[in-house]
């Protein structure tokens, strides 16, 4: 439900094609004691416009109800003297964590994959840890939310539960 929100927000979508938060939240409180209303107002509440495809809007909402920081999707980074570096599909910014879901097309596009080996050294140059995401992890994402914790433990994030 959420990658379907985030998509009627898309910030790439013609600003005349696209729904605003504030229009979507006030649809919704319109529609009281209709079946589904309290889980869509608790989506639209998470909803980014910056979301380019489900996978990034479902591990967002993972990272959310693992008890992660805010992590923010498809912002651009810079290094110190304002060069820029790369636009992951989600970053928890504040400990220089970078996550890019990967779909097939990451490996059948020659110009996609050359530009995602390019990206990935940028980053750990500047310091930021990189992880790249798949399917498989949607399908189990077990072992991707536990290096996420850790990685994040170890940049200075503490666990509130």
């Amino acid at each position: 439900m959420l990658a379907a929100i985030d998509n009627i927000l898309w910030w790439r979508r013609p600003t005349n094609q696209r729904a605003t938060g504030a229009g979507l939240k006030a649809t919704v409180h319109r529609f009281r004691g209709r079946r589904g209303r309290a889980r869509l107002f608790e989506m639209t509440a998470l909803a980014s416009d910056r979301s380019d495809a489900p996978p990034e809007s479902a591990f967002r909402l993972r990272f959310l109800r693992a008890g992660f920081p805010e992590c923010r999707p498809n912002e651009r980074i810079y290094d110190t003297s304002g060069r820029f570096l790369a636009m992951p599909d989600l970053q928890f910014s504040k400990y220089k964590m970078a996550f890019d879901y990967e779909g097939d097309h990451h490996r059948t596009d020659r110009a996609q994959w050359r530009k995602d080996l390019a990206r990935v050294p940028r980053l750990q140059d500047a310091g930021w840890h990189h992880t790249r995401l798949s399917g498989d992890d949607l399908a189990d994402d077990r072992d991707a939310i536990g290096r996420a914790r850790r990685t994040l433990v170890a940049r200075g994030w503490s666990p509130t539960r």
